[in-house]
């Protein structure tokens, strides 16, 4: 009754659309109807409540370009050029990223892989556009993600994703090709990879994970016993408690094996530690990549061939001077290949 919320709340900030949800008791003529989730519907209401555009102008695909609203001729198109373009040059990145919001594709399937939704990359999926925006992925329908079913917290979702001849019929040719052809660009590869370490680094961590589920159980705990009395009988064996636990003991064990897949994928050596240490956060704050870093002391893991972007964001009324530790330069902008591990101290100065 919470794992749909669980998995996409957790990219709430992100820029990625997904459902917002809370949880409702019902009641039927006064009659006690369980548990329920009420959740935003994803059509053209949806996307013109979030983003300002016009829903008579929102083109709305499902799958291998169904159209739900609009025409798909313009994501065929693009799914043409994919298919034929040589897909290591520049020109195909500045193409494609032209046509759809790269940031927004990236965010969207790192989460899939990283739950090992089971229902999903040839299930579950919608994409939509307007007049004056590039294609976007919509978030919902996760429930398949932590082993729901096959309980395998060490499946390799980074290979299912991107398979090429799979006949399974949730990750079929056609659902894994974009991605494929994408991650033959190499300035692709750099974001995509450094955003999953970033991921791995802040929201997928054990202890974040687990605090949403937690938060999200709590919220419906004291109202199991009455939907487990109302739908499975007094005397059904099934366990919620035991259920919740198993999501977060998947949490816990998860990134791991995610690390793994994405050295086994990319042929990586194992990641280096970056520490930002004794930052002062009255100052200001540290950027790396796409995290950002407000506490005072915090340590992320990384890849030495694919190159980290650090930057130091002074607050107002304070001014970067330079950085201490590892590293004493005075450029605000950092750009590292962690062959080791390395430590940085930003120093703001009263500007």
């Amino acid at each position: 009754m919470l794992r749909d919320r669980a998995f996409t709340s957790l990219m709430e900030g992100s820029g990625l659309d997904y459902q917002a949800g809370r949880a409702i008791a019902v009641y039927l003529n006064g009659e006690y109807w369980g548990l329920h989730n009420l959740r935003e519907k994803v059509n053209e209401d949806f996307l013109s409540a979030k983003h300002d555009v016009k829903k008579s102008q929102v083109t709305i695909l499902e799958a291998n370009a169904e159209v739900v609203e609009g025409s798909n001729e313009e994501y065929l198109a693009l799914i043409d050029y994919v298919s034929t373009a040589d897909p290591s040059s520049a020109e195909f990145y500045t193409t494609v990223s032209s046509q759809m919001d790269i940031d927004n594709y990236i965010a969207y399937q790192v989460l899939q892989i990283f739950i090992a939704n089971e229902d999903w990359p040839g299930g579950n999926i919608k994409f939509w556009k307007a007049p004056g925006t590039k294609w976007r992925w919509i978030l919902y329908d996760t429930d398949f993600g932590f082993g729901l079913y096959e309980r395998n917290v060490s499946k390799n979702s980074l290979e299912y994703a991107t398979a090429e001849n799979s006949m399974v019929y949730s990750n079929p040719p056609w659902s894994t090709l974009l991605l494929r052809r994408l991650l033959q660009n190499p300035q692709f590869k750099t974001q995509f990879i450094n955003y999953f370490a970033d991921q791995l680094n802040s929201r997928f961590l054990p202890a974040n994970v687990s605090a949403v589920i937690g938060r999200l159980a709590d919220e419906i705990r004291t109202e199991i016993p009455l939907q487990k009395d109302r739908w499975a009988g007094p005397r059904s064996n099934w366990s919620w408690d035991g259920e919740v636990e198993s999501l977060i003991t998947y949490a816990n064990n998860r990134p791991g094996y995610v690390w793994q897949h994405l050295r086994k994928q990319f042929a990586l050596s194992a990641p280096a530690i970056l520490s930002i240490e004794s930052l002062d956060v009255a100052a200001g704050s540290v950027k790396v990549n796409s995290v950002v870093v407000t506490q005072p002391n915090w340590s992320g893991s990384y890849f030495a061939e694919v190159p980290v972007t650090v930057t130091a964001l002074p607050n107002t009324g304070y001014r970067f001077s330079h950085w201490s530790g590892a590293n004493t330069l005075t450029d605000p902008i950092l750009t590292l290949s962690l062959t080791e591990a390395q430590l940085l101290t930003p120093v703001f100065v009263a500007d």
